[in-house]
């Protein structure tokens, strides 16, 4: 499985891994794009996928991705988190791995992961008394994408009414993973156990996706390479997108796959951490590839 793994770092530089993507996410097409503004020349990140699907299934990725036998239910879902269609109406089990509860106890015991639990009010009353609740609280719906329904609360501030059951909520103690005052988040893309690349989003909004995209690359701080980094829009339809909805991509979407904002400068990573993201991607990804989706308890609840 193609997926897209999340991570923060907070500002004692631990890293998290915060939650997975799976189908066909964004990551390769980006990282792509900050390649070419390093280096004036093509990443190669694409022929480095599609060697790996041919390797593994004698396919080329977009032949991979277009003949998952759940793919039709995985575009319905993704489409349902942004609010703009229905339900699967026979959710495939492959798709249970899209809940972030479901994440958290599939890979929790093995990484690094923020504490988690199902949110109710009783829940949120109790992190308030322990030495976690110093920190704020964040509560997001457990299938959720684009920071809809994400809150950030300080003790004794209410949430907004909740527009699912309390249950398909899950609460965190929020991560400061920000960098000269922008939220920051590194996405690494993984395929058939094998890392393939990373970037990271910077944004001035409280969550960091779909924010300015940045290369990454090891060093011995965590840092901008420059402070006088330009930004540029580049408009360019996603190579994911293109893939995994085909000629079909849901109008809402058009600008979100098509605009990316880049920048010419570098954020390095200690080369601990850069290391980390590397070999946890691939461990992941195997990790995912192991379950058996249709074993894992529990359904998938609208």
């Amino acid at each position: 499985m193609y997926i897209g793994i999340d991570f923060l770092i907070d500002a004692g530089q631990e890293l998290y891994l915060s939650e997975i993507n799976t189908g066909a996410p964004a990551g390769a097409f980006e990282y792509d794009l900050v390649f070419r503004e390093q280096f004036n020349r093509p990443s190669g990140v694409f022929k480095k996928i599609d060697d790996i699907s041919k390797k593994n299934f004698s396919l080329t990725f977009r032949e991979y991705i277009r003949r998952l036998p759940y793919i039709a239910d995985l575009r319905m879902l993704k489409i349902w988190m942004d609010g703009m269609g229905p339900f699967p109406a026979h959710p495939a089990p492959e798709l249970r791995l899209e809940d972030k509860w479901i994440q958290y106890n599939i890979l929790s015991g093995e990484f690094d992961m923020l504490p988690t639990e199902i949110y109710s009010r009783e829940n949120e009353e109790q992190y308030w008394k322990t030495d976690a609740g110093k920190t704020r609280l964040v509560v997001k719906r457990r299938l959720g994408r684009g920071g809809r329904e994400f809150w950030v609360c300080k003790k004794g501030e209410k949430i907004k009414d909740l527009e699912k059951p309390g249950n398909q909520y899950i609460m965190q103690p929020w991560i400061d993973s920000s960098i000269e005052g922008l939220s920051m988040s590194v996405r690494a893309a993984s395929f058939c156990g094998e890392f393939i690349c990373m970037l990271a989003s910077l944004s001035p909004r409280r969550v960091s996706n779909h924010g300015y995209r940045f290369y990454t690359m090891p060093g011995n701080r965590l840092g901008l390479s420059r402070s006088g980094y330009r930004l540029k829009k580049v408009i360019k339809k996603s190579w994911e997108a293109g893939i995994f909805f085909g000629g079909d991509i849901p109008d809402y979407l058009e600008e979100s796959v098509m605009v990316e904002t880049v920048s010419d400068g570098v954020l390095t990573l200690p080369e601990n951490i850069y290391t980390s993201i590397l070999e946890i991607s691939g461990q992941v990804s195997r990790k995912i590839d192991g379950i058996d989706c249709s074993r894992i308890a529990g359904s998938l609840i609208p």
